[in-house]
């Protein structure tokens, strides 16, 4: 293929543009993903600040469950253990 051809041009320029596309949409999907782990981290840093006082202070007993139970949480020790 002849370099100075604009065919030539066109493909390596339509290349160029394929490549950029990509890597700009993996950019941005690398952002989302830290944004939603973000926003995930900041929902449930206080219940987690919570069940660790509350771990530290007394134990985790009965009636703590039943509080969590209150706020629609569920407390997973095990990880092979569903959700009931």
């Amino acid at each position: 293929m002849n370099r100075e051809s604009i065919f030539f041009t066109i493909t390596i320029s339509f290349l160029i543009s394929i490549i950029l596309v990509v890597i700009s949409f993996g950019i941005l999907m690398i952002g989302n993903q830290k944004r939603v782990e973000h926003y995930l981290v900041e929902k449930y840093r206080p219940i987690s600040q919570v069940i660790l006082r509350q771990h530290h202070r007394k134990g985790l007993n009965d009636e703590f469950y039943e509080n969590l139970k209150s706020l629609n949480f569920h407390m997973i020790l095990d990880k092979g253990k569903s959700i009931p």
